[in-house]
């Protein structure tokens, strides 16, 4: 993502479903505005699935 870390869509998705990465200089804080999600692995292919669908001409 912004610093480059995240290279792909999948490493996004298991990102967000474990609820973030630590932040800042205090030992074992996350990020407080991303929550893990819990997600399936049927789950995680259908979200994978529906963005790589999102795709279009830019304007």
């Amino acid at each position: 993502m912004h610093t480059g870390e995240v290279k792909t869509l999948e490493e996004v998705i298991d990102l967000y479903d474990r609820g973030g990465e630590p932040v800042g200089n205090y030992a074992g804080s996350v990020s407080v505005s991303i929550k893990p999600l819990h997600l399936t692995a049927e789950e995680k292919q259908a979200l994978l699935n529906l963005l790589k669908s999102m795709t279009g001409a830019a304007k």
